[in-house]
């Protein structure tokens, strides 16, 4: 049996703006099935590559369509400019194992 994961790596850019998207995204993570708490790493550091995220974030689901759902939302469209300016060098991914 497969696992399923959102993995976010990102770097802060502005606080403000991601206390505000962390307040609305949690609930949304929880409400399509993301298993809670999140698992959160610090990235120390790079070895390879251009970005410099300071974190990564990883969260399970029941699967990929669950994610994509809760992306298309009309909920979590509402704060996606809240995350993009909140956030650089950011990346979303589906994970599988």
């Amino acid at each position: 049996m497969s696992t399923t994961h959102l993995i976010v790596v990102a770097a802060v850019k502005n606080e403000n703006k991601v206390q505000f998207y962390k307040e609305k995204a949690g609930p949304l993570l929880v409400e399509f099935g993301g298993q809670m708490p999140p698992q959160l790493y610090r990235l120390t550091k790079k070895l390879a590559g251009s970005l410099s995220p300071d974190f990564m974030l990883k969260v399970a689901f029941p699967s990929a369509a669950h994610i994509e759902r809760l992306f298309e939302s009309p909920e979590y469209q509402a704060i996606i400019q809240n995350r993009d300016e909140g956030y650089r060098d950011l990346s979303i991914w589906i994970a599988e194992a």
